[in-house]
């Protein structure tokens, strides 16, 4: 679990540092390969910045991965943090097998993505901190996804992605 957040953070640090947003990081295209997780379809990404939806007033990316302010389609406020938001739901459904704002309508999936506390109570606990910074609505406040301290997540140190380490255990 550790070496897929290692990995997928690793990839977006780079499609960020490019300009990127990925802005569709959910289960289906993370696939698995012999040396590791895939990041792919970059059908919608769009340059740091850029404000344009999919579609006119459309929510893109999956309910139950997508960030507030993709559920609220606040363009504007999509980002880097977003896709990271994205990252914390995809670890969390792997480490508990069930996605964090559970499951029915997309409605409800995305009142409770914006309005409520991911689920977290099957993450094991070690886990925990390094999921999250990355999923809490009641500290983000109105702005792009940020951190339970105020900052994207994650923050690049020494090259690393902020929460792995040099050889993060599988």
């Amino acid at each position: 679990m550790r070496a897929l957040g290692a990995r997928l953070a690793e990839a977006l640090t780079e499609v960020h540092a490019a300009g990127l947003v990925h802005r569709d990081v959910e289960p289906g295209n993370v696939p698995l390969a012999l040396d590791g997780p895939r990041l792919i379809d970059f059908g919608i990404a769009r340059s740091t910045g850029a404000t344009a939806l999919t579609a006119s007033d459309v929510v893109s990316d999956s309910p139950g991965y997508l960030s507030p302010e993709q559920a609220q389609a606040r363009a504007g406020d999509i980002g880097p943090p977003s896709d990271i938001f994205s990252l914390g739901c995809v670890l969390a459904h792997v480490a508990t097998g069930r996605r964090p704002f559970g499951t029915g309508t997309a409605a409800a999936v995305i009142f409770r993505t914006v309005h409520e506390e991911p689920d977290l109570d099957a993450v094991p606990w070690a886990l925990v901190p390094l999921l999250t910074p990355a999923a809490s609505p009641r500290t983000r406040g109105p702005g792009p996804s940020r951190g339970r301290w105020g900052t994207p997540w994650p923050v690049r140190t020494n090259g690393r992605a902020a929460g792995c380490r040099p050889r993060c255990p599988g």
